[in-house]
């Protein structure tokens, strides 16, 4: 009977298949129209530059630092809040400028009724 009752499930199960799997419809794209080909682009020929008649040569200018325009105002002689306004420094670092000038220049420091003032000797 055990026999019977798997042949016949058997039977059953080959009589009905399992229902297939239908693709689902997806939109298709509206065909396009083909692009014109293009020539290809080709690049534009380069300016050559001008020739024009060579400059004389100039002297370069001499550049101007502050370093070497505190120099050339030391040679004179110049106070130490000359110095500030002139370059818009603080007194500390008029101070420590002319520490550094001192190890490569002999500098002449005096003091006119309170007004120290420096000068390269």
């Amino acid at each position: 009977m055990k026999n019977e009752k798997k042949s016949i499930a058997k039977k059953t199960a080959k009589a009905t298949p399992a229902p297939k799997a239908t693709p689902k419809k997806t939109a298709t794209p509206a065909p396009t129209a083909k692009a014109k080909k293009t020539a290809k682009a080709t690049p534009a020929p380069k300016a050559t530059p001008k020739k024009t008649a060579t400059p004389a040569p100039t002297t370069p200018t001499p550049r101007t630092t502050k370093k070497g325009e505190a120099i050339e105002l030391l040679k004179k002689g110049i106070s130490l809040d000359a110095l500030m306004t002139r370059f818009g420094w603080q007194r500390h670092t008029v101070r420590g400028f002319m520490s550094i000038l001192g190890k490569t220049h002999q500098i002449e420091s005096t003091s006119v009724e309170g007004v120290r003032t420096y000068r390269i000797a």
